[in-house]
């Protein structure tokens, strides 16, 4: 079995997928806590935007003990979805100053393990402006939160939609969520069978 994880920017609808796969498929589900569950430094350093360094790895320690249990899972042969992969850490890199850049690429090289399988949610910008706007968390509704949250999701097709085309074994799935509804049972349905298929094709090119 494997491990897949869902990346995407902020907002686009990662932990819904990966509770609603995780309950169609009675599998595991690794996910980032919901409001509440971030210490309350930590999310100084967000909205305050200081101390990346410090952020930064705090972010690598929660991603590699969850990407640890993945791969125990994973090797077990139970089959489990994550919210994010290494990558959702490397990407974020962009929104910081080109000063940290050194410091910061060093911490993220520490995170070494990753999903057997990457899904990279995208969105179009009216889309991701819509589902946030409907989500309606104050600290997101701003231009320059959606700014940068589009400014990601550039990061992460840079970092992985490359790699989906070129590579005939690659282990990354691209799929666009404008017209995917993840709580609609048909498109869940859809897609659990699309990352599926994706997964059984990759384990089979790795053997």
């Amino acid at each position: 079995m494997v491990s897949i994880g869902i990346c995407g920017a902020s907002g686009c609808g990662k932990s819904l997928l990966v509770k609603q796969l995780a309950s169609l498929n009675c599998s595991p589900a690794l996910f980032e806590g919901e409001v509440g569950t971030f210490p309350s430094a930590i999310l100084r350093k967000i909205i305050d935007k200081s101390d990346p360094p410090g952020l930064f790895r705090w972010f690598v320690k929660q991603y590699t003990a969850r990407l640890r249990v993945a791969k125990k899972l994973s090797e077990d042969g139970i089959l489990c979805f994550v919210d994010g992969t290494r990558a959702s850490v490397a990407a974020h890199q962009v929104l910081e100053q080109k000063r940290h850049s050194a410091v910061l690429t060093k911490i993220i090289a520490q995170l070494k393990l990753d999903t057997d399988v990457v899904v990279l949610l995208t969105l179009s910008k009216n889309k991701y402006i819509s589902f946030i706007r409907k989500r309606g968390r104050e600290t997101e509704q701003s231009k320059e939160y959606m700014r940068r949250s589009m400014a990601v999701q550039d990061e992460f097709l840079r970092l992985l939609a490359s790699k989906s085309k070129d590579d005939k074994k690659t282990n990354v799935l691209v799929i666009n969520r404008d017209k995917l509804d993840f709580c609609n049972s048909a498109d869940l349905d859809d897609i659990n069978k699309k990352i599926l298929r994706f997964a059984k094709s990759h384990e089979k090119s790795e053997n």
